[in-house]
């Protein structure tokens, strides 16, 4: 009899750590997710680039892969329009699901409704500052989403973020358990090409005291998504008050933070289609950033960056 019961918790612990491994692999597997900005009312280029990040038509190495979610920087007005044609591309509920994750830009104010009820209503996926805001995290697989409202609630002075959110933020950072750590929002901190001094860089203080937050925790914030400029550019930032203000300067300093324009993907202020595609490979991030003409076909690779 002892033997018997011996051997069933024999079986029970091979059993658990057969399941404990599958689980550990799949954690560990590679995946990726995307982050566009400024569609707009630029329907056609914005379903090339959907259809791109679902299609892969264009992936030389390293492989990505269809994205988990699309992180759209804001500025998807009119929205209707736009979750329809994202939701054509990555059909919910099917194989081809991604996930829209939306940050408010300044031209989607009209449609605060419609996000609300529509874009971010499950509270499951989606976690509010609060109700009259659309500021929420999101857990997804080993990466936590950090999306802050500049406009309501964490947000003042139309394109900036205050000690409210500042504070919520760096709570949502310091509690995580999550391997990487992405904050989005609409209006750069650090803007270039255009919209100088009318972003998040005319509220200097608390855009340099909400910089400095995120540097204490640099070991796990890999990037600040942003749009607004409709112009691909990047930097990594670790001194706000050196280079980053220097408009004609594009910084990468060490120990600093990347802060990742995602460009236009149907609006752009060059004329070009831009799409960042991410790799999340267990510990290690890769940023890919595609390009194409309006209106032409193909895509290709602007750059690769390591992120960590």
């Amino acid at each position: 009899m002892a033997d018997k019961v011996k051997m069933k918790h024999r079986d029970y612990l091979k059993a658990l750590i057969v399941l404990l491994f599958i689980a550990n692999t799949a954690y560990a597997q590679k995946w990726s997710f995307a982050a566009v900005a400024d569609p707009r009312a630029g329907f056609a280029d914005f379903k090339r680039t959907l259809t791109e990040l679902k299609r892969l038509s264009m992936n030389p190495d390293p492989k990505m892969f269809k994205p988990e979610f699309v992180l759209v920087n804001g500025d998807f007005d009119p929205a209707e329009m736009d979750f329809k044609i994202f939701n054509e591309v990555f059909p919910p509920k099917s194989d081809s699901s991604s996930l829209f994750l939306p940050v408010l830009g300044n031209h989607d104010l009209d449609y605060e409704f419609f996000i609300k009820e529509k874009m971010i209503n499950n509270k499951k996926i989606f976690k509010k500052f609060s109700e009259s805001s659309f500021s929420y995290y999101t857990d997804i697989k080993n990466c936590r989403v950090i999306v802050v409202d500049q406009y309501n609630g964490t947000g003042f002075n139309s394109g900036c973020i205050n000690e409210a959110g500042k504070k919520w933020v760096e709570e949502k950072i310091r509690t995580s358990k999550a391997d990487h750590i992405f904050i989005a929002f609409h209006e750069p901190a650090f803007p270039r090409v255009r919209h100088f001094g009318n972003s998040f860089d005319q509220c200097t203080k608390e855009r340099d005291e909400f910089w400095n937050m995120l540097l204490k925790y640099k070991s796990k914030v890999r990037a600040v998504l942003v749009g607004h400029t409709h112009s691909y550019y990047k930097m990594k930032i670790a001194d706000v008050k050196g280079d980053a203000n220097d408009k004609n300067k594009y910084p990468i300093e060490e120990g600093g933070i990347y802060q990742f324009d995602a460009g236009g993907a149907g609006n752009s202020e060059d004329g070009t289609v831009t799409a960042i595609q991410f790799l999340v490979d267990n510990k290690n991030v890769t940023a890919r950033v595609i390009q194409s003409g309006k209106g032409e076909k193909n895509f290709k690779v602007l750059e690769t960056i390591e992120i960590n």
